[in-house]
């Protein structure tokens, strides 16, 4: 069909008047040009909105309906940012931001507002706070990303991919795994990987020479503690002495007291 016979008065006035689109609007369902709509319309002798009644009209626009149910569950359990929110109501994130205000929900905290990946809290299960542990205090290198953030960074450096697969299976439901390769000073490639956690790992940051009484009381949280120890610092293997087939375990590490513990 035709742009002349698209852009008719009828037709204009339906798109401008009635369905409300701007000129760009038209211009892009007609498949013609800015400038061709513009004309057409004083050719018709169309009155034209003011730049008053067209900023009203996008702020209506803007205005989108977003269900609260729906808004709580994108912010708040899903940990979705507003500008994800706005995209897919296809409003502006301001909008968003109004919203919550509105219905009185508390807005994230800036650290992890800008954070790019969903952190979950620790699951707070004793014998797997224990593990974590004692392979902390024997392989993990633990800190804060800054001395008033809530954001804590662990890591580790491997050339076996079993230690590597080890680190990821503890940690990836809590926090996006990244890795990267490095030349080591006896000019080996080794692997780097790490993780970016929230505060509810804090209990990683301390890296004392002893463990918690709470782990000692209880037999099942000790065997947890020395399970992850051994993962990071022991050895075990098997060999065979003549007829028969021998068994070592061993642990090497600088920790004297949680040694002698």
């Amino acid at each position: 069909m035709d742009v002349d016979d698209v852009l008719n008065k009828v037709m204009l006035d339906r798109l401008y008047n009635q369905d409300k689109l701007s000129i760009s609007q038209i211009a892009k369902r007609c498949s013609c040009s800015y400038w061709k709509v513009w004309r057409t319309m004083d050719n018709f002798k169309m009155e034209r909105r003011s730049l008053s009644d067209a900023n009203k009209l996008n702020m209506l626009k803007r205005k989108k309906e977003i269900p609260l149910g729906i808004l709580k569950d994108l912010y708040i359990n899903k940990k979705m940012p507003c500008t994800q929110i706005a995209k897919k109501f296809n409003c502006h994130h301001k909008t968003v931001l109004r919203k919550l205000e509105d219905a009185k929900i508390c807005r994230r905290p800036l650290y992890e507002a800008m954070n790019k990946y969903p952190k979950q809290n620790f699951s707070g299960n004793f014998l797997e706070k224990a593990y974590l542990i004692g392979f902390r205090l024997g392989d993990l290198y633990v800190k804060r990303i800054s001395k008033t953030g809530k954001t804590i960074k662990v890591e580790c450096s491997s050339t076996k991919d079993e230690q590597l697969s080890l680190f990821e299976n503890l940690f990836k439901n809590y926090g996006h795994i990244k890795k990267y390769a490095f030349v080591s000073f006896p000019g080996e490639t080794e692997i780097r990987i790490y993780t970016q956690l929230n505060d509810s790992f804090n209990f990683l940051l301390k890296k004392d020479d002893k463990i918690e009484a709470w782990i000692l009381n209880d037999v099942k949280y000790f065997l947890s503690f020395l399970a992850g120890y051994t993962d990071a610092e022991g050895c075990i293997r098997t060999y065979n002495r003549g007829n028969s087939a021998q068994t070592y375990f061993g642990i090497s590490s600088y920790d004297k007291t949680i040694l002698n513990t």
